[in-house]
């Protein structure tokens, strides 16, 4: 998945990014969930470009996860299973 931003920054620490990590803190119902984002960032004159190269979030409420870490295929649903209230 990319996103691109036209007339954006083209400049900063996350220019050039490959595989650089930010974590997420989101809400389902009233129950609090800690996860990350791998994302490739490009800086053009033209805009910036992000690419998402992988995301895990922790099913449990309020439990952190390690970045980087990703679960087993059968014990994590999808991030939009989990914001319709799937687990």
């Amino acid at each position: 998945m990319a996103a691109v931003f036209p007339g954006g920054s083209t400049f900063g620490p996350w220019c050039g990014a490959k595989d650089r990590y930010l974590g997420v803190k989101f809400s389902v119902g009233e129950a609090t969930h800690f996860g990350w984002v791998r994302l490739r960032v490009d800086c053009t004159p033209n805009g910036v470009s992000a690419t998402l190269a992988g995301y895990a979030y922790e099913t449990l409420a309020n439990k952190p996860i390690v970045t980087g870490k990703e679960h087993a295929a059968d014990d994590a649903g999808t991030l939009g299973g989990l914001a319709l209230g799937r687990k």
